[in-house]
């Protein structure tokens, strides 16, 4: 496609340039498929002089034959050109260009946004929405990309590229993704300060109770969640898997587990509907639970 070639390479140039924001020349293999021999390419006095990613990759999209099938997997101008023209998430853009209005404009047919970043005045190429996954990966999830934060990321992405939800969308991508989840440590302090609950002296006497999943996979019996009790005097465990975690599941597994090591004084749950519902209210007050709730974790 037209962002896997010319636009991959823009970003790939992108991770010096983000650190170094001073003026870098572009070297031919910047836009993939086109030569300096061939007639339709950029001039090699072009590709020497000082440019920027955004600039190139203009140039490539307009020295492209609208008519000229590209090789597979790419795309001509006209067909860019068309998906900026017919996606409903551009047409304010389309119009504030053609008023010249709010850095917005037209460059040979195609729609550019320029902005001020790092006191240079940069061109971007406007992504209709169909393009827009795609240079989230690459700015995010390649090698070179690193799995940079939100801001950094979107940095990277508009020293060559724009579109109206760019913010929404890189914060988007960046949450959602698993490999930044599994690593990303977490720099906050809690809101509310901690406060360690006082250890039980009798064993059995005070439980903690919460539940785990849904799992993915599940078990070979179906079994989505875990209902996990511990006594807190003794840290015994007891977890029993269920297929679903309503209050009658809840009060048959506590019954359960309180028949074979006795029934305690305190029980302490989140504020979970299973915990909070009528019935689990009145299964606890038959058996003579204080029930505690905890606040739910954030």
């Amino acid at each position: 496609m037209l962002v896997c070639s010319s636009a991959y390479e823009a970003l790939l140039e992108n991770v010096q340039f983000i650190h170094n924001p001073a003026n870098f020349y572009v070297s031919s293999r910047a836009v993939e498929g086109i030569t300096a021999d061939d007639p339709k390419s950029i001039s090699s006095q072009e590709m020497t002089r000082e440019t920027y990613p955004s600039e190139i990759y203009i140039q490539a999209v307009s020295k492209a034959n609208e008519e000229e099938q590209l090789p597979e997997g790419r795309e001509t101008r006209s067909t860019f050109i068309k998906m900026q023209r017919e996606d409903d998430t551009l047409k304010k853009l389309w119009s504030l260009a053609e008023q010249q209005k709010n850095s917005v404009k037209i460059h040979n047919g195609i729609l550019v946004h320029s902005e001020y970043i790092c006191g240079e005045n940069i061109d971007q190429v406007v992504l209709p929405q169909c393009k827009r996954e795609e240079v989230l990966k690459m700015a995010h999830d390649v090698p070179l990309g690193g799995h940079l934060g939100e801001q950094k990321t979107r940095q990277r992405i508009k020293y060559s590229f724009y579109w109206p939800t760019i913010k929404q969308d890189v914060k988007r991508f960046c949450e959602s993704c698993k490999i930044c989840q599994l690593r990303k440590p977490i720099t906050y302090r809690d809101r509310v300060p901690i406060q360690p609950l006082v250890r039980p002296e009798i064993p059995f006497e005070v439980w903690s109770v919460d539940c785990i999943g849904p799992l993915e996979p599940p078990s070979r019996r179906n079994h989505h969640f875990i209902i996990c009790a511990v006594d807190l005097c003794t840290r015994w465990a007891e977890a029993i898997p269920v297929k679903e975690i309503s209050a009658k599941t809840t009060c048959n597994v506590l019954l359960k587990i309180y028949t074979q090591t006795g029934f305690p004084k305190m029980i302490c749950s989140d504020q979970g509907t299973n915990f909070t519902s009528k019935l689990s209210e009145k299964f606890l007050s038959v058996m003579g639970f204080h029930h505690v709730f905890l606040l739910r974790a954030s």
